[in-house]
């Protein structure tokens, strides 16, 4: 197995592995939620933050909800490991998601958007 392979002869057990991975899991997720911010703001019309960044605060709680939601039933069902497996194909998912997503034509949208909110005040 990779256990056997690869970290019993470094010397790594199972606890230091759990602590590696929620190490690299958090630098990268914590990177993630800069980011998710920045391109909000990229890409909300100003006369429409509120909405927008209302919007994004409840999916950011409801995934903070659904995201143990499916771990701990994926753990219930079958282990630990398939559980973690679980987490990083939803991850996967949303990365394949952004891929998807056109920054410039997003915010030329939003500028396009506040122009005629603008234009339509005066």
């Amino acid at each position: 197995t990779l256990r056997d392979n690869l970290w019993e002869p470094l010397g790594f057990g199972v606890n230091l592995q759990w602590i590696m991975l929620g190490t690299m899991v958090g630098i990268v997720m914590g990177t993630v939620g800069a980011q998710a911010r920045s391109m909000m703001v990229m890409l909300t019309p100003r006369t429409k933050a509120a909405e927008f960044f209302g919007f994004f605060g409840f999916i950011g709680k409801a995934a903070a909800f659904i995201g143990p939601i499916i771990y701990s039933i994926s753990a219930n069902l079958y282990n630990s490991r398939v559980a973690v497996f679980t987490i990083m194909i939803v991850i996967l998912a949303g990365t394949a998601l952004l891929t998807r997503v056109d920054l410039e034509e997003g915010a030329a949208t939003a500028a396009a958007i506040d122009r005629e909110a603008w234009e339509s005040s005066e």
